[in-house]
């Protein structure tokens, strides 16, 4: 799951198209109650404002781990901001495939939120630890007037490693602008994110890790840079009459009964790797030079679309999105003694959405996504989601959701072509084939949350420990089923998770469980001016082939030899809250405290055990 700067607690509203029913809350965790900054993000066609309430009270803390929480399923390379694996999704790969190791870092389009804020906020959190980690955010929102707010997360980072070779570093900046007038709204956001790894192959031998002061890496001079930049300027102009909005202060967002727009979207990655003696014992390819690699890959996508959209009935029940549109997109890869002419492709496409409300108490949301020229033609993405909110035996509240998603996409661009110094694949690629059936429901009164999915997929694209780029011919079947439940026992919280997962397919392996749990105790001192939560959380995921890390490509490779798993990532934490300031420690790795190390990810050991300090200011200006 993505990481907001800003911490965030989600939590489900009611909402018509054009205004909030939720008008004004406040938290009772804060002693002095703070006013709630309203937030919200859009679905893919910025019909529809999903509200999300930031969690002013910073009262779960300690599922926000600075350095990288368990909470995610995730299983990294063992430091801190590492490149991490999921332990309940599937790799796919796009022309920016080596953005997927760091996408839970990553400021996006698709992580960025909007915000009407009555008062203007400012978060800043510092954390530190052992072997040079550092970590610094700052998160601010203001309105300058009622209908426009701009605001600014920043993030940097670094940390030197406990072994030879893992210094990393990271910056990251998101700003944005937001407009939401009677007649014309606006919206604009940027971010820029940039990471630098040293690279150090894992252990030469897995034996080593019985030796502690012996651990000799792979790679002694290799470093990598990615550089991911993202973009979107969106405009919409009100056809229709001006809306009837009795808030004068513009918490209730006015939707156009019918709006013209044009949207704009930008997305560049790049990545570089270098070695300056690159070791035949490491790597399976070594092609052009055997002195030095230096590898870059550089994709580059534009988007441009203009819709029309309207909402229809007497309670604006319906809303209807058509639109058309261009994809442009160039990919550029060279070493040190060879380039690839860069190359350029042009598509257009069409896209509808449909949003119907109070179908028998059922809300149905519909959007789609046609290619019809280009490289691209013939491919397609549909979504179908139907949901209902509704109240069992007159005092539980429950909400249900079913979604199937299907889509038919073509590999191109250097999914067919690349070549560098380790790698190289020439190949014209069958089209990739998905459907996904998910249903879930959740009850307010229990605390429970259970969902379950399908997923098949035809021509899976992965790589090989060879680093080649391969399709499975067979085809890939994933069910899986979630159960969650929170129980609050007087000052004491269990958070328990457990994940079951069947997978069938030649080319991906998945543990077939994975559980999250938690638990702590919440005590307040000075008539509730000092709040805590004491506590443990764990991760444990059983025995499966963990893919294995290219540094070279920045990707996870399958392989079927070594087996990962069957023991638990323990971590200890006390949370301190005082008004607006939130203090954690944390202790990380109490297992390998008590049973030695183990591998997280094949060839990269678990870290020793550290304390992590963060200390996170809220400010209301």
């Amino acid at each position: 799951m993505t990481m907001f700067f800003a911490f965030f607690v989600v939590c489900a509203s009611a909402q018509d198209f054009d205004t909030i029913t939720q008008s004004e809350v406040f938290y009772k965790h804060d002693t002095v109650q703070q006013p709630v900054i309203e937030a919200f993000y859009y679905n893919k066609h910025f019909t529809k404002r999903n509200h999300v309430l930031i969690d002013t009270g910073i009262v779960q803390f300690q599922d926000y781990e600075p350095h990288m929480p368990i909470s995610q399923n995730a299983l990294s390379l063992g430091y801190f901001a590492a490149p991490s694996l999921a332990l309940t999704e599937i790799q796919e790969f796009s022309p920016h495939f080596y953005q997927n190791p760091y996408s839970n870092r990553l400021f996006t389009n698709n992580t960025s939120l909007f915000y009407v804020a009555r008062k203007p906020l400012t978060q800043v959190t510092y954390s530190f630890s052992s072997y040079e980690e550092q970590q610094i955010s700052f998160f601010h929102t203001q309105n300058y007037s009622k209908d426009l707010n701009a605001g600014l997360r920043i993030r940097y980072y670094k940390g030197q490693g406990e072994y030879n070779k893992q210094a990393v570093s990271g910056r990251h900046i998101a700003p944005w602008i937001s407009y939401t007038g009677d007649m014309y709204s606006l919206y604009a956001l940027y971010s820029y994110n940039l990471l630098m790894h040293d690279e150090n192959g894992g252990l030469i031998r897995d034996s080593l890790i019985e030796y502690p002061l012996s651990m000799i890496m792979n790679l002694s001079n290799a470093k990598s840079e990615k550089n991911f930049q993202e973009g979107l300027f969106l405009q919409k102009w009100n056809l229709g009459k001006r809306p009837l909005i009795a808030d004068t202060t513009r918490t209730l967002l006015p939707v156009y009964k019918t709006a013209f727009g044009h949207a704009i979207s930008y997305k560049k990655s790049q990545f570089f790797y270098t070695d300056s003696k690159p070791s035949s014992l490491f790597y399976p390819h070594i092609f052009h030079d055997s002195l030095q690699t230096h590898d870059t890959i550089k994709n580059l996508e534009i988007k441009n679309t203009v819709f029309f959209e309207t909402t229809q009935g007497a309670r604006k029940n319906t809303a209807i999105h058509l639109g058309v549109g261009h994809l442009y997109t160039s990919d550029l890869f060279f070493d040190a003694h060879y380039q690839h002419p860069q190359t350029y492709w042009n598509n257009f496409f069409y896209e509808g959405e449909l949003i119907q409300k109070n179908i028998f108490g059922f809300e149905l949301e519909h959007n789609h996504t046609f290619y019809f020229y280009g490289p691209s033609a013939s491919d397609f993405t549909i979504h179908n989601e139907l949901s209902k909110n509704f109240t069992l035996a007159h005092t539980h509240a429950m909400t249900f959701a079913l979604q199937y998603d299907v889509s038919q996409t073509k590999p191109y661009s250097v999914l067919s072509q690349y070549q560098s110094n380790h790698a190289y694949w020439n190949s014209e690629r069958a089209s990739v084939f998905k459907q996904y059936l998910q249903g879930k429901i959740h009850s307010e009164t229990g605390n429970i949350d259970l969902s379950a999915s399908v997923l098949q997929m035809r021509n899976l694209l992965y790589f090989n420990k060879n680093l080649e780029l391969l399709q499975q011919s067979s085809q890939t079947f994933l069910t899986q089923i979630t159960l969650r439940k929170v129980t609050k026992l007087r000052f004491i919280t269990f958070d328990n998770q457990i994940t079951y997962q069947h997978l069938e397919s030649d080319a991906v392996n998945l543990p077939q469980f994975v559980t999250y749990n938690s638990v702590y105790v919440t005590t307040s001192f000075l008539r509730k001016l000092i709040a805590t939560n004491i506590g443990v959380d764990g991760l444990w995921f059983s025995e499966f082939y963990a893919p294995v890390f290219s540094p070279s490509l920045g990707v996870f490779s399958y392989q079927n030899d070594i087996g990962i798993g069957n023991y638990p990532i323990i971590n200890a934490f006390v949370s301190i809250k005082y008004k607006p300031v939130r203090v954690l420690l944390k202790y990380s790795g109490l297992y390998v405290l008590c049973a030695g190390k183990n591998f997280i990810i094949p060839h990269y050991p678990q870290a020793s055990p550290l304390v992590s300090f963060a200390v996170s200011w809220q400010f209301f200006n």
